[in-house]
C-alpha cells in the first residue's frame, strides 16, 4: 500500500530554499513517498532532474497548469 502524494508550493521560497525542498522530495521518494512540487523557477526545474536520476528517483518535470512555472514531482523508482 503506498501513501499518498505529498503536494508543497515552494515558489515563495528563495532559490537556495528551493533547492533544499528538492533534496528534502529526493530523500522522500527514497523512502517510498512520492512528492509533487511547485516552483516559478526553471532553474529549480533543471536542478531537479539530474539530481533526481544520480539518487535513483523518478522525476516528471511539467508546466503547472494552475499559472506561471513547474510541477516537479519525484516518486520511488518502484512506483
Amino acid at each position: 500500500m503506498s501513501s499518498p502524494e505529498v503536494e508543497k508550493d515552494i515558489r515563495a521560497l528563495p532559490l537556495p530554499d528551493q533547492v533544499v525542498a528538492i533534496e528534502e522530495a529526493i530523500e522522500d521518494a527514497l523512502q517510498g513517498r512520492s512528492v509533487k512540487l511547485f516552483s516559478e523557477t526553471h532553474m529549480a526545474a533543471t536542478y531537479a532532474l539530474p539530481k533526481a536520476l544520480g539518487k535513483g528517483v523518478r522525476c516528471r518535470v511539467t508546466p503547472d497548469s494552475a499559472g506561471p512555472g513547474w510541477q516537479i514531482a519525484f516518486s520511488p523508482k518502484n512506483c
